[in-house]
C-alpha cells in the first residue's frame, strides 16, 4: 500500500454514496507516511487496524459506479444539539406523508463513559441519536413506498459536528467511528430510499431561537 494509491481511493470516494466515510484512517495513514518520508508518494504507508478495515470496504463492497445526485432532493431537515448532560432536536420539515409515522422530538441522557466524551463527540453523537429517535418510526413506512433519495440537513451549533458530517470524517477515531455508524444507517435503514446527509452551523441564538438548545 502506498501513499500514491490512497491518494486515488481518496478521488474515487468523491463519487461513491458514503465512501468518504470510509477513507478518513487511509488518509491519516497517507499525511503520517507523507511526512516520514519527505513527500515521496511511491513509498509504503503503514496501516492501522481502522485503516485496513476502511481499504477491504473498496475491496469487497464497493461496485465502483460513480452518479451524480440530483439536485431535487426531498429535504428532511433535524435540529440537534448536545450538553455535558444529555442531548436532544427534533423535527423541522419532513415529506407530508411522514407525518404520522415519525416522533418529532427526542431526547436523552449521557451515562457511563460518554458523561467522559468531549462535547464535540457528545454533540456528534447526538446528532446520530437524534435522527434514529425521530426517524426510525418512519422506517417501515419509507422503506415500502416508491425508492427516493432523501437529503438530511442536520442544524447543529457545533462546527466541528458539522465538518465531520459534511467531509464525512476527519482525524478523531471517535468522531470518524459516529460518522460511518451515521451514513450506514442512512444508506441502510430505509432501503430502497436512501438519506444523503449534510449539516449546517446555526449559531447559538439562532439554536436558541428554533428551540433546539432546549431539549439538551
Amino acid at each position: 500500500m502506498t501513499a500514491g494509491f490512497i491518494g486515488k481511493i481518496r478521488s474515487a470516494a468523491l463519487y461513491l454514496e458514503c465512501a468518504m466515510a470510509h477513507t478518513a484512517n487511509l488518509i491519516n495513514a497517507q499525511n503520517q507516511a507523507l511526512a516520514k518520508n519527505g513527500r515521496q508518494w511511491d513509498q509504503p504507508c503503514k496501516l492501522s487496524t481502522e485503516a485496513r478495515l476502511e481499504l477491504r470496504f473498496f475491496l469487497t463492497r464497493c461496485e465502483f459506479r460513480g452518479r451524480h445526485l440530483p439536485n431535487n432532493l426531498i429535504e428532511v431537515l433535524l435540529v440537534s444539539d448536545a450538553s455535558n448532560s444529555g442531548f436532544g432536536g427534533k423535527i423541522l420539515k419532513i415529506p407530508p406523508d411522514w407525518k404520522e409515522h415519525i416522533q418529532q422530538t427526542t431526547l436523552g441522557f449521557w451515562t457511563g463513559d460518554e458523561l467522559k466524551m468531549h462535547i464535540n463527540e457528545k454533540e456528534h453523537e447526538g446528532s446520530f441519536r437524534v435522527a434514529q429517535g425521530c426517524l426510525n418510526p418512519a422506517r417501515s413506512y419509507v422503506s415500502r413506498q416508491e425508492p427516493s433519495i432523501y437529503h438530511l440537513n442536520m442544524l447543529t451549533d457545533n462546527q466541528v459536528s458539522r465538518c465531520y458530517h459534511n467531509k464525512q470524517g476527519g482525524k478523531s477515531p471517535l468522531l470518524n467511528k459516529t460518522t460511518l455508524e451515521f451514513q450506514r444507517w442512512a444508506t441502510e435503514a430505509f432501503y430502497p430510499s436512501k438519506l444523503v446527509i449534510t449539516s449546517t452551523y446555526l449559531e447559538g441564538d439562532k439554536m436558541i431561537e428554533i428551540g433546539g438548545d432546549e431539549l439538551s
